[in-house]
């Protein structure tokens, strides 16, 4: 079956046209080339209506944003490695002077991204379900203010990002499995449930809080 399209006037397979519910045909009056051109130029003549839609989008639908970018990058990651790999080899010099003063402009969160590529590797690769950035970080320490969520020891200069629920006992990357923790919480807690931890909090006592808030002041 053949449909034409309403701008060019070219005579194509149904394929070329995407699925609309208002028409009788079920199918776009514009093929899929022509609606890709009408959407182009509509941008460009808006684009700072645009882009503030866009973000205002991804704000309400933080997860959806997530899911859709993370989906995009899968299957186009070869395409986009190549990309940023040919823009960083003619703009050396000028990449790595702004890298350099960025984290000088911003050391906290500088730490935050070091921190959540840290985590991301440990955490078997992607394996687990679900994904997070380092605004979701930044969001989860101001949420905490600043304080671990085992013993309230000061972890803004460090922390460690622990999964609530533990990667191999099922737990998911997902923003609400995350939580800021000292490195001696961290450890401490290794592959328990929080029931598990809690448990264990209070055989070993007070003598926990102690040591917590020292080897939180001595971590790298």
């Amino acid at each position: 079956m053949k449909k034409t399209c309403s701008k060019c006037r070219q005579e194509k397979p149904e394929t070329e046209f995407a699925k609309s519910r208002s028409e009788k045909d079920s199918l776009y009056r514009y093929c899929r080339s022509c609606w890709s051109q009408i959407r182009k130029k509509s941008y460009l003549k808006n684009k700072a209506k645009e882009l503030e839609r866009n973000k205002e989008w991804s704000m309400q639908n933080k997860q959806r944003h997530r899911q859709l970018v993370h989906q995009y990058w899968e299957n186009n990651k070869e395409k986009l490695k190549a990309g940023a790999q040919t823009c960083y080899v003619l703009n050396r010099d000028k990449r790595q002077q702004q890298i350099r003063q960025w984290k000088l402009d911003n050391p906290i969160r500088w730490r935050i991204l070091c921190g959540v590529h840290a985590h991301k590797r440990r955490s078997r690769n992607g394996a687990a379900e679900g994904c997070y950035s380092p605004e979701d970080i930044q969001a989860l320490l101001s949420e905490q203010n600043g304080l671990c969520n085992g013993c309230a020891a000061d972890i803004t200069q460090t922390f460690h990002v622990d999964h609530i629920v533990p990667i191999s006992r099922g737990g998911s990357n997902w923003p609400d499995n995350l939580q800021l923790l000292c490195r001696s919480c961290n450890c401490s807690k290794g592959a328990k449930l929080p029931e598990e931890w809690l448990e264990w909090r209070e055989r070993i006592g007070s003598g926990l809080q102690t040591s917590c808030g020292k080897e939180s002041a001595q971590a790298c």
